[in-house]
């Protein structure tokens, strides 16, 4: 973050629309942070079984959740942690395949290690703007490191 202490007031963000059920609002981009970290909270009410979880990993980052509301299941290709709660913390390394199953209204901030994930979401709102919710985010996340996983 270099020579300056960065504020990030509650009122700030930028907000996606990803076509899905869950709200994104970037809180602390990459640029903003000097390249250390992108910060941004997520949203949503769903319900997803753990064996319904979209298994993912990053390449090149470290992914940390710390969950505000709700509960999620944890779902990794060795482990199953359910029923995660407020306060819990989740630290993701780059590598390992992961994914959230959400039990109902949930809402997390994710912090994004070194920073520039935040214009993933800024080229999958532009793409789903351009081209409707069939959209090619394989194409986009294989650029930001992200690739699926199968169970």
């Amino acid at each position: 973050m270099g020579e300056r202490v960065v504020v990030v007031r509650s009122d700030a963000g930028t907000d996606y629309d990803l076509g899905d059920v869950t709200h994104i609002s970037v809180r602390l981009s990459g640029e903003d942070s000097g390249g250390a970290l992108t910060v941004f909270e997520v949203s949503g009410e769903v319900v997803r079984s753990p064996d319904d979880a979209r298994l993912h990993l990053h390449e090149d980052f470290t992914e940390v959740f710390y969950l505000l509301e709700g509960s999620v299941d944890l779902v990794t290709q060795d482990q199953r942690e359910l029923d995660l709660g407020p306060g819990s913390i989740i630290v993701v390394p780059p590598g390992v395949a992961h994914g959230l199953a959400p039990n109902g209204r949930w809402r997390h901030v994710t912090f994004v290690i070194p920073g520039g994930y935040d214009r993933y979401f800024a080229e999958v709102a532009d793409a789903i703007a351009d081209h409707g919710p069939a959209a090619d985010r394989t194409t986009i996340s294989a650029r930001y490191g992200t690739y699926p996983v199968d169970h």
